[in-house]
């Protein structure tokens, strides 16, 4: 967690262009403040873009009141903080198998709405975090609804859980589940192993992070990293020959090499913020990628099947062009030559993607988080401007977050709506739109 920590602050959110998310895995807070009333922690709660579930539970903790909606939360904490913890798979008898699986729940707040991360070692692929909910049906306390990816196919999750068991299954459509396992709350005798491994770059929390978000890049990949050049090079299937790529057209074939550059610059960023608190590795590591027609076991390719060859400087190799591109990154990161977005503006962009598929914004709401992440003011408003959202379905989407965990009248739903940053007219089609 404290290398994740270590990384947003060097890396001052400059690869958020391919690796957008990637610095939110460990949630930033604030130490609960107990000079403050009942209201305003509960406030300051909600009003938190990510919050630990321990923070959240120790600033709750001891409040006197008897304002609902703070027991509302308490109550939501608690049960949250029951399910933490891991889970064993329950064996089937009907198959042979000494393998051990296990799967850790650990929760946070964004915005008050709990999320969920699924660490689950009998899915080989990466698994979002998901929003929870409770379980109406009353089998369980909670469910959460993850996304899972395998190479470039997504895999729907449909999670139940308790404080003593749990349900996963998954499928490659949202309706049909292709597998089921059900786990049990993990007894002292029954926790994993711990095991200790060498430190590697390879076993570190940037690699992991890497290959998380190359990913959902949704490219078929290999990763290659040589510690004696402190080089990576990515091999990137494209599963299309050189002649194949002649039939494209020359701008997707170019935004494609230009998204290449802004991988490989990301990687490098990423990579040499590790390493200047970790020295398991090397000062200077670089990125390369290769576009390659079918990716080989061994990493052996021709220079026929080789289709491109980039680096954080740009394209090195294009094989339709037969030389080297213009597009380059580093020192100029922050600068657009071609007359559109900025860096900085793109890296908005796509945090404001990010914040709006886990929970609803209003527009000055939007503009507000991404300067509380460091974003200028131009950068913020451009991603508000451009991200897509409907902002009465925005309101309507914040509304039904909040009757999900709290009760409201319409004029105080409305009320809290205005506060989010809703305009009035946003604020009324929001509580229209949920019965009032």
């Amino acid at each position: 967690m404290m290398k994740m920590g270590l990384i947003r602050n060097l890396t001052c959110g400059l690869i958020a262009i391919t690796f957008a998310g990637i610095l939110a895995a460990a949630p930033a807070h604030a130490d609960p403040d107990f000079s403050k009333s009942p209201q305003e922690i509960y406030q300051q709660i909600k009003d938190s873009s990510n919050i630990s579930l321990k923070t959240a539970a120790d600033s709750l903790s001891g409040l006197q009141t008897d304002d609902q909606d703070i027991l509302d939360l308490q109550q939501l904490v608690n049960d949250l903080s029951a399910c933490s913890g891991v889970y064993m798979q329950e064996k089937d008898p009907d198959r042979e198998t000494s393998k051990d699986h296990y799967a850790t729940l650990d929760f946070y707040l964004m915005g008050g709405v709990p999320m969920c991360r699924v660490d689950y070692d009998n899915f080989m692929g990466s698994v979002s975090d998901g929003v929870v909910r409770r379980d109406d049906s009353g089998d369980y306390l909670f469910i959460t609804e993850p996304r899972g990816k395998f190479f470039s196919g997504d895999e729907y999750f449909h999670i139940k859980f308790g404080a003593e068991n749990m349900d996963i299954a998954w499928g490659s459509d949202e309706e049909e589940i292709t597998c089921e396992y059900r786990l049990h709350r993990a007894s002292e005798d029954e926790m994993p192993p711990e095991t200790e491994t060498e430190a590697t770059f390879e076993n570190s929390s940037t690699w992991d992070l890497l290959r998380k978000k190359l990913d959902e890049f949704g490219t078929p990949y290999h990763m290659n990293y040589e510690q004696d050049k402190d080089r990576l090079t990515l091999y990137f299937d494209l599963g299309v020959s050189r002649e194949m790529l002649q039939s494209l057209s020359s701008d997707k074939w170019s935004s494609l090499l230009d998204s290449y550059v802004k991988v490989a610059y990301a990687a490098c960023q990423v990579m040499r913020a590790g390493s200047s608190f970790d020295d398991n590795w090397g000062y200077n590591p670089t990125c390369t990628i290769e576009a390659v027609d079918g990716l080989d076991i061994g990493d052996d390719y021709s220079d026929e099947e080789v289709l491109a060859t980039v680096n954080e400087d740009g394209v090195q190799y294009n094989c339709l062009s037969g030389g080297s591109g213009s597009s380059t990154y580093g020192s100029s990161a922050g600068s657009s030559s071609s007359g559109g977005p900025t860096m900085g503006e793109q890296n908005a962009l796509e945090k404001a993607h990010d914040y709006l598929d886990y929970t609803a914004f209003s527009y000055s709401g939007l503009i507000d988080q991404l300067e509380f992440e460091g974003y200028s003011a131009s950068e913020a408003t451009y991603a508000a401007d451009h991200c897509g959202a409907d902002w009465n379905e925005q309101a309507a989407k914040k509304a039904r977050q909040y009757l999900d965990y709290s009760s409201f009248s319409r004029s105080g739903l409305i009320d809290q709506l205005k506060f989010e940053g809703f305009t009035s007219a946003q604020a009324e089609y929001g509580a229209r739109m949920n019965g009032y």
